[in-house]
């Protein structure tokens, strides 16, 4: 994993009213930060690059963050998704714990909340329903990051 930023304390207060807490109440909420990691990270930095082994789901607490894919023109990667706070960011490395196939660029200082796939089986193990809204929502969240690019793949061709 790219290390990223600086870690400070995890307390929910901060970020209820974000678009995630609408699908998670103040006591869940309370609950998931016990086991994330909270980071800032800076403009210009990645979460992590392409091909990198990182599992992390990422609740994006403030700033904005965009995935890109590269191409066979190494100067020029295909913008996969623009991210602002409240996003829930997820791919396929979350559930398979294989390389990711993005990079998560930081477009403008950020705040993140930080959930290893480790960390979510603990959770999943005392908390299984939370757990279950968790893998609801990343796969929603992945479901529309795949329209999306179909839709930017079909004005193309």
């Amino acid at each position: 994993m790219t290390v990223i930023g600086s870690s400070a304390p995890v307390g929910h207060e901060a970020f209820q009213d974000l678009p995630f807490t609408a699908w998670i109440g103040a006591e869940d909420l309370a609950i998931l930060c016990r086991y994330a990691s909270q980071r800032r990270v800076g403009d210009g930095e990645f979460l992590w690059r392409e091909g990198e082994i990182n599992d992390d789901l990422v609740f994006l607490l403030s700033g904005r963050i965009k995935l890109l894919k590269d191409t066979a023109v190494r100067k020029h990667p295909i913008v996969l998704g623009l991210f602002g706070a409240g996003a829930l960011i997820s791919d396929a490395s979350f559930a398979a714990g294989h390389a990711r196939s993005t990079s998560a660029a930081v477009m403008e200082n950020s705040q993140v909340l930080l959930l290893s796939r480790e960390s979510f089986e603990n959770l999943a193990a005392e908390h299984p329903f939370l757990a279950n809204r968790i893998l609801s929502e990343a796969l929603l969240s992945s479901t529309d990051q795949l329209q999306h690019a179909h839709g930017r793949l079909a004005a193309i061709f």
